[in-house]
């Protein structure tokens, strides 16, 4: 019933390369029929592409550092601010 995980990544990564093949197809289209419609409107939109493709680059880059948790960052949870002060400890004993 199950098969190896090596097809199965196959086939992820041909529905990836798909998707990768029609979105390109349609930017190619889009530009096309752009072009054919308004040529004017359509450099326009070429030309800010660069600025787009920028801005991007860097919402990638900001969300995957903000993903990282810093070496020295304490981590607060509820169970911590629960507790008590560990100065308190030694009135337990």
């Amino acid at each position: 019933m199950f098969s190896c995980p090596l097809s199965s990544g196959r086939a992820g990564l041909g529905r990836k390369f798909a998707d990768l093949i029609q979105y390109f197809t349609q930017l190619v289209a889009s530009y096309a029929v752009g072009f054919y419609l308004s040529w004017k409107l359509t450099v326009v939109l070429i030309a800010s592409f660069p600025v787009i493709a920028g801005a991007g680059a860097f919402m990638i880059n900001a969300v995957t550092a903000a993903q990282v948790t810093p070496p020295n960052t304490t981590i607060v949870t509820l169970s911590s601010l629960l507790s008590p002060p560990s100065c308190f400890n030694h009135l337990h004993s």
